[in-house]
């Protein structure tokens, strides 16, 4: 299904009715400059998730699959998954106006260097980072499904440029890979 995918996007591409800018596969990925302006990526793109480590999204993951993994609410599940937005992604915001009460150690002139826009932290989709004209950094988590033994992980949703969501695996996808926690709890989990 991927490679009918991408044919499509490649036929739009060279109809005029898409821009190449505008396909999650081509942004730019800018971890490295982020890492020089002294952001820190060790524990994940917005840091470590605390005590239980249960991931970035473990609130929508309890209201769909229960605290221990062992239920699904398709309620909550078409909920969450049909209205996916910009806004719904765990998000942390660097203002660099409280930069210096903050002390956050950010350098801004080095932000200050890489265009505005979006683009890829890292590689495989894990995270996105928004940079404003006012020299904010937004840093967004994408939703992933890991397995039980966090061998394998899938992602959910990322980012294109302009701020649109993609879909990275279908509705239909994540809706039975979570199901299989009824049978099997704790198989797969939103993190």
């Amino acid at each position: 299904m991927k490679i009918q995918i991408n044919e499509i996007k490649r036929m739009q591409q060279l109809a005029g009715i898409i821009n190449e800018n505008l396909v999650n596969e081509n942004l730019k990925n800018i971890e490295s400059e982020l890492e020089n302006a002294g952001f820190e990526f060790e524990d994940g793109i917005l840091g470590g998730v605390g005590s239980g480590g249960g991931g970035y999204y473990d609130f929508i993951s309890d209201k769909i699959s229960g605290i221990n993994l062992d239920k699904f609410n398709e309620k909550e599940f078409n909920k969450w998954y049909d209205n996916f937005s910009i806004d719904d992604f765990n998000s942390f915001t660097y203002e660099k106006e409280y930069a210096e009460e903050n002390e956050d150690g950010i350098d801004y002139d080095a932000v200050g260097e890489i265009q505005p826009g979006i683009y890829a932290v890292g590689e495989d989709d894990n995270g996105f980072a928004k940079i404003e004209d006012n020299g904010n950094v937004t840093l967004y988590a994408s939703p992933t499904l890991s397995d039980d033994g966090g061998e394998e992980f899938k992602i959910v949703f990322s980012l294109n440029t302009d701020g649109s969501i993609e879909q990275k695996i279908s509705k239909e996808e994540v809706k039975n890979l979570l199901q299989q926690n009824t049978q099997n709890p704790g198989t797969w989990g939103l993190i």
